[in-house]
């Protein structure tokens, strides 16, 4: 998931949006805001369309390498490079899904 900021809710609320749900960012003609489209539902983010594909384009690169870690875990690394880069990609999940601060991570 990503975390976005919602204009629809409670302006300014965090939502959390799965990126295999999403299949269109656009933006509104009659406003101009940003909208996320998840099936049925219609979304209207603070963030620009730029920005949102960005996050989900950082997510998706960041779940390619936690696929790899984890495969060539099981196989080529020791023990303590298997936490090392397990602990390195569990980061930068948090990160990228905004569990955790946008810049640098805590911990």
């Amino acid at each position: 998931m990503i975390k976005l900021t919602s204009l629809d809710v409670a302006e300014g609320a965090p939502i959390y949006v799965p990126v295999e749900s999403i299949e269109l960012i656009e933006t509104d003609i009659h406003n101009g805001l940003t909208v996320v489209v998840c099936g049925r539902s219609r979304k209207h983010v603070e963030e620009s369309p730029e920005e949102v594909a960005r996050k989900v384009l950082e997510w998706q690169l960041v779940m390619e390498r936690f696929r790899v870690s984890y495969q060539s875990s099981t196989n080529l690394l020791l023990p303590n490079e298997i936490n090392t880069e397990y602990q390195a990609v569990m980061k930068e999940l948090h990160r990228v899904s905004g569990l955790s601060a946008e810049k640098g991570v805590e911990g």
